[in-house]
Order: structure tokens, then C-alpha cells, then sequence
């Protein structure tokens, strides 16, 4: 990203979550440099609320940290396919195990919108959110432009909601869009 060039100690690009979702994360000046010149451009932006700079030289004095607690843990390969949002590609077993793969996802971008695609070549008919804020859907949507009106998105959690009701919707409807559901 050139507003990135020069300022690589300082921030880097965090994210490429869809055709006009960017995420850019590092110090605060220098975010706050680049938000500004998007505006100038009459380019919409929004700060993220979140309590660390992932994904930027800021998070790689803990990466080591980080590190000696995933080698702690024991990993199992994953019974279903599992896409990279490091690479956007399907996450193979070897990587999926490794420690060093999921250090790797706090530091490097994350690319949600090659996940997206790669789930549509897969043919995804049905995108579930696992998370508190369904924020990611409406990016997928865009995603998937004019096919993203065929699929169905479906949050798994929701504010004010109960969770047990909640999922068994999202499970139901996935159903109802032509995913397989395996009990």
C-alpha cells in the first residue's frame, strides 16, 4: 500500500477484508496521518476499537511471548476445512498445527476477502460469523457482489439475543441455504 511506504517501523497494512475495507494498523500518529489524507480524498474511514496494533511492528515485541504459549498448547488437525486468512487458501494440516503459523496470523495481514473468494470457488452457499459483533458479513456480501444477493449470512451471536436460540437459528438457516450440516 503506498500511504504504508516509508513508515514500515511505524505501520503497515492489516488487513484486506474486501473491495473497499482496509484496515491500516501501527502508532497512533501515524494512522491518524494516513486517516487524514483519506478523508482529504473524500474517502470514508472509521477507527477500530481495539486494545492492541495487530497485525503492525508494534505487536512484534510480544510475538516471542506469544509464541512460547502456542508451543505449549497441543494442536490437532482440523476435521474441516479450515481457510487461511493468511493466505486465503486452504489451511493445510501441517500448518494448521504448527505454532508458528498462528504467531504469524498476529503480526502479518489478514486476507479476508481472498478467504471469501476461495469459499466461493468452493461454492459456498452459506457464510456463518463465529463472534460477538457480526461485523464481517456485510464485507463478505460485498465480497461477492452480485452473488453475495443468492447467499445467506448469518450471525451465530447477537447483542441482546440468547446464544443457544441464536446459533440454532444461524445452524438452521445455513441448512435452508443448501449447506450440509453433519451432526
Amino acid at each position: 500500500l503506498e500511504a504504508t511506504r516509508g513508515k514500515e517501523s511505524e505501520l503497515s497494512l492489516a488487513a484486506i477484508n474486501g473491495p473497499t475495507s482496509t484496515v491500516i494498523s501501527g502508532t497512533e500518529d501515524a494512522v491518524e496521518e494516513i486517516r487524514a489524507r483519506f478523508e482529504e480524498k473524500g474517502r470514508k474511514t472509521k477507527r477500530l476499537a481495539v486494545s492492541h496494533a495487530f497485525h503492525s511492528p508494534l505487536i512484534e515485541p510480544m510475538l516471542e511471548q506469544l509464541a512460547a504459549v502456542a508451543e505449549s498448547l497441543d494442536f490437532n488437525e482440523p476435521k474441516l476445512t479450515v481457510i487461511s486468512n493468511l493466505t486465503g487458501e486452504p489451511l493445510s494440516p501441517q500448518q494448521a498445527t504448527d505454532p508458528a503459523y498462528w504467531v504469524a496470523h498476529a503480526r502479518e495481514p489478514v486476507r479476508f476477502a481472498d478467504s471469501v473468494s476461495t469459499l466461493k470457488e468452493q461454492g459456498a452457499t452459506a457464510y456463518l460469523e463465529l463472534g460477538p459483533d457480526p461485523v464481517l458479513l456485510a464485507i463478505a456480501r460485498e465480497c461477492l457482489g452480485e452473488e453475495g444477493d443468492i447467499a445467506a449470512f448469518l450471525p451465530t451471536l447477537r447483542e441482546g439475543r440468547e446464544e443457544q436460540a441464536t446459533v440454532a437459528t444461524a445452524i438452521a438457516a445455513a441448512h435452508a441455504a443448501g449447506a450440509e450440516i453433519q451432526w
